[in-house]
């Protein structure tokens, strides 16, 4: 009697708690604090309603004047201004008897369309469509739209349009992690498997994680696995992996081959019938710390190696563009990973090269003759062209011009660096000046958005550059001898 009244006093104060983060909002909420709320539980009723306040809410206040139906709106109008994915055409057909066995295949599309024209850094990427459509299962569609973008945003979802081989990335990094947490014994039963052994177990993982644990846990316990990847970060998708090889131990010691191994591991976890437990135990002390630098180091490290397993070939030219008579080429910065930008051609012009092709995409002409292209930043809906006016042009991606943005600069612009989050640009000229651009996370050339009030920075020091670390939540400047950190919204140093 005294653990069932434990067990309702937990339960009520763990609900005047999301009653809380409901009434005075999920900033006033400290991290931490934030944290044990979402490990300590959340009702199922309220689900629906902490994802939408935490999750939807503020990705729409970011997103001001971009709405979702206003994007679906506009692709209906235009049409050829949706982008084209083959893949989805393949994964989610429109017609056929394979669209008549998908459920909500009209959605999908519709969503992972609208997601690809914001995102078009990102595009689509094959099996996205699993963990969307089970996110329609929980939400209504606008819901789902948004809280996908703040997957692939956060990295919940892989971002497998970076590189082929994330995956594999991915799925090696994991199973180190696994390895490194899994007592002596099965640890080494794993690695006498050999490399096959492996080799399967990392394919496992990467597929448990590219999907986010779709098909593999029972949807209450993939529910309460997404509450925490979604609001306090994706790393506890690689403590599960932990926690259910740690559960399969026996049955993994009793396999002989790997694909018993494999069964083992997706017969565990798809018999885990209690939601809580999988998190109190993923964050527990059997599974222990999984330092974030670990992870980034182990998936640099298999990076590396993908690139050179992969031989002298992967350093060879792929298209060779000579340089127009009298000119002087010079690579800036690559956009959308598909297209490729340069400056200096005899005439000032910023040329664009479909790098899958070669062939010229666009060219467009500098307006203000004299003044040079000095540097590039491609803010995923634009390229914006730092001149040595102290102008900053802008151009969409189809070499469209759009109005000008004369700042506080004077002297030649020396870089441009594109901040995440908030989203915004940061340049740099040759005379100290700084000036933070407020802009927009959606489509500003589409809806004819412009950036918002410019920000100067009184500085007495010229940088040379300025990288943006999400992770940080400022901007690194270096410049000399010296590396400093800067908050562009609060002007400090």
């Amino acid at each position: 009697l005294a653990a069932l009244q434990g067990a309702q006093d937990q339960k009520t104060q763990r609900d005047l708690g999301w009653s809380d983060v409901f009434k005075k909002g999920w900033a006033s909420i400290e991290p931490g604090a934030l944290k044990q709320l979402v490990m300590g539980g959340m009702p199922s009723s309220l689900r629906m309603e902490v994802w939408h306040h935490m999750i939807v809410l503020r990705h729409q206040m970011q997103s001001a004047g971009v709405s979702y139906d206003r994007i679906v709106q506009f692709l209906r109008q235009h049409p050829d201004k949706a982008p084209y994915l083959p893949q989805l055409e393949d994964d989610v057909p429109e017609e056929g008897p394979e669209a008549c066995l998908s459920k909500g295949a009209a959605q999908l599309r519709q969503i992972l369309t609208a997601f690809a024209f914001l995102q078009p850094q990102i595009g689509y990427c094959s099996g996205m469509h699993i963990v969307l459509a089970q996110l329609l299962v929980f939400l209504r569609e606008e819901d789902a739209f948004w809280i996908f973008l703040h997957a692939v945003n956060s990295q919940v979802v892989p971002s497998p349009h970076v590189s082929s081989a994330m995956p594999a990335i991915v799925g090696s990094s994991t199973l180190d992690v696994v390895l490194l947490k899994a007592p002596i014994a099965l640890r080494t039963h794993i690695l006498m498997q050999g490399q096959d052994g492996r080799q399967a177990l990392a394919e496992l993982f990467a597929v448990w994680l590219r999907h986010v644990y779709v098909g593999v846990l029972p949807t209450s316990s993939l529910a309460r696995l997404w509450d925490c990847a979604l609001i306090i970060g994706p790393k506890v998708l690689v403590r599960v992996a932990c926690l259910v090889t740690m559960a399969a131990a026996d049955q993994l010691l009793d396999a002989s081959t790997p694909a018993e191994m494999v069964a083992a591991l997706e017969t565990v976890a798809a018999e885990w019938s209690d939601p809580q437990a999988l998190v109190d135990q993923a964050y527990g002390s059997e599974v222990g710390s999984v330092p974030t630098h670990l992870l980034s180091r182990l998936q640099m490290q298999y990076a590396r190696s993908s690139c050179l397993a992969a031989g002298s070939s992967a350093f060879d030219p792929v298209h060779v563009k000579e340089p127009d008579s009298g000119s002087c080429v010079k690579l800036v910065s690559v956009a959308d990973g598909l297209q490729v930008w340069r400056t200096g051609t005899a005439a000032n012009w910023v040329t664009m090269w479909d790098a899958s092709s070669a062939d010229q995409a666009c060219s467009i002409p500098h307006p203000i003759e004299p003044a040079k292209v000095m540097a590039l930043c491609d803010i995923g809906t634009q390229v914006w062209m730092g001149c040595s006016s102290g102008t900053i042009e802008r151009c969409t991606y189809d070499g469209s011009m759009l109005p000008a943005l004369k700042s506080f600069h004077i002297a030649q612009i020396k870089f441009m660096a594109r901040r995440q989050n908030p989203p915004g640009v940061l340049s740099g000229s040759s005379d100290g000046a700084l000036v933070y651009w407020q802009t927009a996370s959606m489509h500003e050339a589409v809806f004819g958005e412009t950036p918002e009030s410019t920000r100067f920075i009184v500085n007495h020091k010229i940088w040379d550059c300025a990288v943006d670390l999400p992770d940080t939540g400022l901007l690194w400047l270096g410049g000399g001898s010296q590396i400093n950190a800067l908050d562009p919204t609060r002007c400090t140093l």
